[in-house]
C-alpha cells in the first residue's frame, strides 16, 4: 500500500504535469475587497492600482483623479474599478454649489450680482477659493450715485433710492434722504450725528435713557423723606419724593377712613370723594389721600406716590 504522504506527492506531480500540458484551467482568484491591499471602490469593487490577476487597466471613461459636476449641486469623480477600468462614481452631494471642474463651494451671492450700500457698490466676484462673495464697497465716481440694482448712474439721469424723510442708520450716525433733483430722492452722502444723549435706531434718533434708580417700585429714604422709583416723563426711572416721612423708629400710626368705614395702616392710600369736609382739593369729584402716621395727606392734581401696594383702596363714590 502507498502511504498517504506518497499519495499527496503523486497527486501534486500529476497536477503539475497536467497544467504544463494546458489541460487544466485555474479557478478565478476571489478577493474580498475589504481585506485586499487595493481597498474598496464606491461600487464595492477594489480601488487603487489594478490587481495582479486583473490584467492592465483599460483606457476607460475618465482619467484618474478627474472630477466634474453632475449638476449645480452634485459632483462625480473618477475611480478605478475592480476590473481595472477607470469610471465615474454616482453623483455625490457638494453641500453647496458645484463649479465646472467639480469644485464644491458655498457662495454667498450669484455671479454678476450687485447691491448698493451706504459706502458705494458691492459686486459679487469669484474669490481665491473659487466661491462667489461680495467685494468690499467701491464708491461711485463723482457726479454719480448708486441706484436700485447696484449700478452707478449719472445724477443727470436721477433715480430715487429712498423716500422723503427716510433715515438710514450707520452705527451712531445717520444719512437722511434728500431731494437731489425735483422729484428725485437719494441718501445724503454726508453722515450726520444724532443729538447728544440719543442714538440712531430703526431710522430715527432716539433718546438714550439713563435710569436714576434700579427698578420701578423701589423705595429709599433721604433726609427722613421716603422716595420711590417710578418712570418719569422721558420714560426713564427717576426718584420721586413721596412727602411721607421714612419708617424709622417706632411703628407709624394708622388712620380712620370714613370712606371705607375702617382703620387703615400707615402708607395706605384711599380714593375719597371731595364732598368730604376734610378734603382740601375741591367740592366735586374724587382725589387720593395717603395715611401718614395717623394723619391724611391729600394728592391734589399730583401723582400718587409712596402708597403701600398692598393697601390701595379705589372705592369712593365720586360726585
Amino acid at each position: 500500500m502507498i502511504d498517504r504522504a506518497r499519495k499527496h506527492h503523486l497527486a501534486a506531480l500529476a497536477l503539475l504535469i497536467a497544467s504544463a500540458a494546458g489541460c487544466i484551467e485555474t479557478p478565478e482568484l476571489e478577493v474580498d475587497c475589504a481585506e485586499s491591499i487595493w481597498g474598496c471602490a464606491p461600487d464595492g469593487g477594489t480601488n487603487g492600482p489594478p490587481r495582479p490577476d486583473a490584467g492592465g487597466p483599460d483606457e476607460g471613461e475618465c482619467d484618474p483623479g478627474q472630477r466634474a459636476c453632475a449638476d449645480g449641486t452634485d459632483y462625480i469623480r473618477c475611480f478605478q474599478s475592480e476590473s481595472g477600468q477607470f469610471t465615474w462614481t454616482e453623483p455625490l452631494p457638494c453641500g453647496g454649489s458645484c463649479l465646472g471642474d467639480g469644485f464644491c463651494c458655498e457662495s454667498s451671492c450669484s455671479e454678476g450680482e450687485s447691491i448698493c450700500t451706504l459706502d458705494g457698490v458691492q459686486r459679487c466676484q469669484q474669490q481665491e477659493d473659487g466661491c462667489f462673495a461680495f467685494s468690499p464697497p467701491s464708491p461711485c465716481p463723482d457726479g454719480q450715485t448708486c441706484a436700485e440694482g447696484g449700478e452707478c448712474v449719472s445724477l443727470g439721469a436721477c433715480t430715487s433710492t429712498c423716500e422723503r424723510l427716510d433715515v438710514r442708520c450707520d452705527g451712531d450716525r445717520y444719512r437722511g434722504c434728500v431731494e437731489v433733483e425735483p422729484g428725485c430722492f437719494q441718501l445724503d452722502p454726508t453722515l450726520q450725528s444724532c443729538p447728544e444723549g440719543s442714538v440712531c435706531s430703526d431710522g430715527a434718533c432716539l433718546l438714550q435713557c439713563q435710569d436714576d434708580c434700579p427698578a420701578e417700585g423701589d423705595a429709599a429714604c433721604e433726609a427722613n423723606t421716603k422716595r420711590r422709583c417710578q418712570p418719569g416723563a422721558d420714560g426713564c426711572l427717576r426718584w420721586f419724593d413721596t412727602q411721607v416721612a421714612c419708617d424709622v423708629g417706632p411703628p407709624r400710626a394708622g388712620c380712620r377712613s370714613f370712606t371705607l368705614g375702617q382703620d387703615v395702616p400707615h402708607s395706605a392710600c384711599v380714593q375719597t370723594s371731595n364732598v368730604n369736609s376734610n378734603n382740601p382739593c375741591g367740592s366735586r369729584g374724587c382725589t387720593w389721600a395717603i395715611c401718614n402716621d395717623g394723619s391724611w395727606n391729600y394728592f391734589c392734581n399730583s401723582p400718587i406716590l409712596g402708597c403701600d401696594p398692598a393697601n390701595v383702596y379705589a372705592h369712593a363714590t365720586c360726585q
